[in-house]
């Protein structure tokens, strides 16, 4: 016997941009959690914390990140700029938080953080937040800090600019 999908299985997932999302339920509303625990669809909107969920990634301890100019990773041995042009691949530390966000360390076992040009860099010893936004399969876009996604250039500059999504903002891991 096949099984073939049945709609009013089907739910939607809302990335919110702070961490958290929203599960539209197949009847167009809105799961909204209880204090019994109970999960029902029955809100519009998703405006308040009844209908915020927190997701955290637990099977992933370790990332390797690439777009479509090469791997990212540090500079080169010593440095502590972080770019997406390197020909090798580069282990990625990350951290979970309590609030959906991540802290993510490079190899030299620092947290990532930006610069004043909004660049990235693994030479903290206390983390900043960062958000991880799975985009499709294996593929995910990256908020840094200050609010604005991760762009990865041509010439492996890294930084935090991006205001709208764009296909260079997109990171396979």
């Amino acid at each position: 016997m096949l099984y073939g999908r049945n709609k009013n299985a089907l739910f939607e997932v809302d990335w919110n941009g702070d961490g958290t999302i929203a599960v539209r339920a197949p009847n167009g509303k809105y799961i909204q959690s209880r204090q019994t625990g109970q999960l029902v669809g029955i809100s519009d909107s998703a405006a308040t914390e009844k209908e915020k969920f927190y997701v955290r990634i637990i099977n992933r301890p370790l990332l390797l990140l690439k777009n479509e100019h090469g791997f990212v990773g540090m500079k080169g041995p010593g440095k502590t700029e972080v770019q997406c042009s390197r020909t090798m691949y580069e282990i990625i530390y990350v951290e979970p938080s309590n609030d959906g966000h991540y802290f993510l360390k490079g190899v030299n076992n620092k947290y990532w953080r930006l610069n004043e040009d909004a660049s990235i860099v693994s030479d903290a010893s206390t983390p900043e937040p960062f958000l991880l936004q799975p985009q499709g399969s294996s593929i995910l876009t990256i908020k840094g800090p200050n609010g604005c996604f991760i762009k990865g250039e041509q010439n492996g500059i890294f930084r935090c600019i991006g205001q709208e999504l764009e296909p260079n903002m997109l990171w396979e891991y």
